[in-house]
């Protein structure tokens, strides 16, 4: 792996992993789970889970991260 694909994967997984976390508390606030409307409002909570932006963003630093990380694993296992 050069270092340029290592420190790409590990900046897509850590923004996936953020994302996937807005997500969770959004949906969380948008059905009053957990009391976390009154933290984030359903109104706002609501526009960041369906901005469409965040997942197209979100599908694009999982398959940057996911394809790196399997290119190498298939050249470790000498496949390519």
């Amino acid at each position: 792996m050069t270092p340029l694909e290592d420190r790409l994967s590990r900046i897509a997984a850590w923004i996936s992993f953020l994302l996937i976390i807005v997500y969770v508390l959004t949906g969380f606030a948008m059905v009053g789970m957990w009391n976390m409307d009154s933290l984030i409002g359903v109104r706002r909570s609501t526009y960041w889970h369906t901005n469409i932006y965040l997942a197209y963003l979100l599908l694009i630093t999982v398959l940057t991260h996911s394809l790196i990380c399997i290119k190498n694993t298939l050249k470790k296992w000498k496949v390519l």
